[in-house]
């Protein structure tokens, strides 16, 4: 008796002993399935090898800690649950996995910097699968995943917790599940792996907008990957549901912890009400003035981009692209086409927008908040690319030479890249701090004489970083004391606690955080000395009249004088030509 595949071929033939005899259509489909099985270990090699570049990078790459939003993520995740309602604490997309490396680390360095290495794994390993499923090659996939996570574009906020480059791995990782929960071979019956990616798609493109509110611009793009792959309509339930289910987590937050379902709304609706600086205003006014029309904002994405030397490669890859689109007309580019097309598009248009208040929607002169348009663009131009070669070569000869193109066009974009990023991070002209200062911090705190102070105070904006930095690496407690923010009073440090208190200034934040900076330091020299002073100057910790100081003798230091941090040439080193001077 001959036992049938679904497909009506012979795969065995069974004996009247009962004993099987595997004829030679069995033998075809052994074989068939371990090579299958080599060809899926080759794609995981080169999918675990991509990550492992990734990560060796990103060390190279490290920036020192951000003091400004992510280091606001970073101290709510300390802080939580008793945190205030705000636009940065309501993320909550983003601050529960800040929260989870805490609780794993410690306020420590390690989870300052875990989310955002986490997130350029998950971002590496969606873009690359994802480009692997469409284009069916390993090194074009592995190309398009690592110019997408080291390009400077990327590299210059992917040291830091922010919540545009988390969102764009999230909704890549819910579009790469689109994909899986379509995909079919000629053999498959309709199962449980398609509901189960589908409800994956879903809860993916919910935490996006939890992690960052604008991320429903995204959301026609999976609307129409949707419908060009065809998906049943009870599917698409699926998805909208587990999407909707997902995004009910923000109301319930708000009403359990704050008693308000719709406190994240109501932060979004009233921030054309705030009051801002006058410095920030003349800032806003000064960027908005050049954002005139539809022209202006749709060019702003290529000057971003033309911010570094090498951003010339990132031109070159959307003229791939777009020629791909025009002449080859696959479906699979069409699929990334609306993703990255109406992204621009929204963008373009929420430029020319403003607030009742004057301030901007959105302020697109930033690149971070166009990371969303980084992953189809580089997978539309290492995909168009390879269809391109395979075009005007339709023969075995374009098919070995697809590879050997693909990694030399990302060579042209990654080399540059990383010549110039490594000559912009030594001028120290971005918005973080300098990861040697901090270092140095952290090795006093480990000394004894740390242990006579219980108290730190310092202005708002350091004094987010400081837990991160009195324990080692991965969380090992070196000094048990307590971080304050400077008193709004005539003292910044009440009276009674001068004694067991130390003032930690940071020249770079100091004289803009504290209201007549030079003159609170000439006053404090009367009776404060410093017990430590970074190598460059920038960061001193005072006590009250101590024993011994770590000032050293000879080296002429004025701690108390005041000076700016040099500006960066606006333009350059990916320093947006739209702020005010340039």
């Amino acid at each position: 008796m001959a036992r049938h595949s679904e497909t009506g071929q012979t795969a065995d033939v069974v004996r009247p002993d009962g004993r099987h005899v595997i004829t030679e259509a069995g033998r075809t489909r052994a074989r068939g399935a371990r090579r299958l099985t080599a060809k899926t270990r080759l794609d995981l090699l080169v999918g675990g090898l991509v990550l492992l570049i990734y990560v060796a990078a990103q060390i190279a790459f490290l920036q020192g800690p951000h003091p400004f939003d992510p280091a606001k993520y970073f101290k709510t995740a300390v802080d939580f649950p008793h945190v205030p309602a705000d636009l940065w604490t309501l993320r909550i997309g983003l601050i529960a996995p800040v929260r989870l490396a805490v609780l794993v680390f410690g306020p420590s360095e390690a989870a300052l910097y875990a989310v955002p290495f986490a997130t350029g794994l998950a971002l590496a390993a969606a873009v690359y699968w994802t480009a692997l499923l469409l284009f069916e090659d390993r090194v074009v996939a592995a190309a398009a995943a690592l110019v997408t996570v080291l390009n400077t574009n990327y590299l210059l906020n992917s040291s830091h917790i922010f919540p545009d480059t988390t969102a764009t791995a999230v909704f890549t990782a819910g579009f790469l599940c689109l994909l899986l929960g379509a995909k079919r071979s000629p053999e498959q019956v309709e199962g449980w792996a398609p509901t189960v990616f589908t409800v994956a798609a879903g809860v993916l493109f919910g935490w996006a907008y939890l992690t960052r509110e604008f991320s429903p611009l995204l959301f026609p793009a999976a609307l129409a990957a949707v419908v060009m792959l065809r998906y049943p309509l009870r599917r698409v339930a699926i998805l909208a549901g587990a999407a909707v289910l997902t995004f009910c987590l923000e109301p319930l937050y708000g009403l359990a912890r704050y008693g308000d379902p719709l406190v994240h709304a109501e932060q979004l609706l009233g921030r054309g009400d705030r009051t801002t600086s006058p410095g920030r205003v003349g800032r806003v006014e000064h960027i908005v003035g050049q954002l005139n029309n539809p022209l202006d904002t749709i060019l702003v994405f290529p000057r971003l981009l033309l911010s570094w030397s090498s951003g010339w490669a990132f031109l070159l890859l959307i003229a791939i692209f777009v020629v791909a689109l025009g002449w080859v007309r696959d479906r699979r580019l069409w699929l990334l086409a609306p993703w990255f097309l109406s992204f621009w598009i929204f963008m373009a248009v929420l430029g020319l927008g403003t607030l009742p208040s004057g301030r901007w929607i959105l302020n697109i002169t930033n690149i971070r908040y166009w990371s969303p348009i980084f992953p189809p663009l580089v997978m539309g131009a290492f995909g168009g690319l390879a269809l391109l070669v395979q075009r005007f070569m339709p023969t075995w000869r374009g098919i070995r030479l697809t590879p050997v193109v693909a990694a030399i066009v990302a060579a042209l974009v990654l080399v540059p890249g990383f010549v110039e990023y490594s000559s912009c991070a030594g001028k120290d002209v971005w918005r973080n701090d300098p990861g040697g200062r901090w270092k140095e911090l952290r090795a006093w705190f480990g000394t004894g004489e740390a242990e006579a102070y219980d108290i730190v105070w310092s202005d708002g904006k350091t004094q987010r970083l400081v837990p991160a930095f009195t324990s080692t690496t991965f969380g090992h407690l070196l000094w048990d004391g307590k971080v304050e923010k400077f008193k709004r009073s005539s003292k910044l440090v009440p009276a009674a606690d001068v004694r067991r208190s130390l003032i930690l200034i940071h020249k770079d934040r100091f004289q803009w955080e504290v209201p007549e900076a030079q003159k609170r330091l000439d006053g404090l020299r009367r009776e404060w000395a410093p017990v430590f002073i970074s190598h460059d100057g920038r960061m001193i910790l005072l006590a009250h009249e101590p024993v011994t100081t770590s000032e050293p003798a000879d080296s002429g230091q004025t701690w108390w004088i005041l000076t700016k941090r040099k500006a960066g040439v606006l333009g350059s080193c990916g320093l947006s030509p739209y702020e005010p001077g340039g």
